[in-house]
């Protein structure tokens, strides 16, 4: 098993040290169900590992983390959240900017996704 980013470099004080071996594997393990999900086989997925994608194997790991430190048993509403949720909160947030961000080339070793920011404006012409 690939493991796509340092674990000696998590830097969340509050998750670091609750990280265990499970986390991990299921962080590749998602690295790779996304990169089957964008046509990229695992063993192609370059090595050294593209920032973003580290970052995304990362963020999943803390999220997990999180997920199982939080004592939550509500349907996530604010009201009650513990700080593990917010933790959640936060990781998940960034896994969706993330995922949106990598693409097949990010990979292989091209380039990321431009992200587009809006409002934006286009050229209208008129005959």
């Amino acid at each position: 098993m690939r493991i796509y980013f340092d674990t000696q470099a998590i830097d969340d004080e509050m998750l670091k040290d609750c990280v265990t071996p499970k986390h991990i594997a299921d962080s590749s393990a998602y690295i790779e169900d996304f990169a089957n999900s964008l046509g990229v086989k695992p063993e192609r997925i370059i090595d050294p590992t593209p920032f973003k994608v580290k970052k995304l194997a990362e963020a999943y790991v803390l999220m997990e983390t999180a997920k199982k430190q939080s004592m939550m048993n509500t349907n996530g509403a604010v009201e009650g959240a513990d700080a593990y949720e917010l933790k959640r909160r936060v990781y998940a947030a960034e896994i969706d900017n993330l995922e949106s961000q990598i693409t097949a080339d990010t990979l292989l070793g091209g380039k990321a996704a431009k992200k587009r920011t809006f409002p934006m404006s286009v050229p209208l012409y008129r005959r």
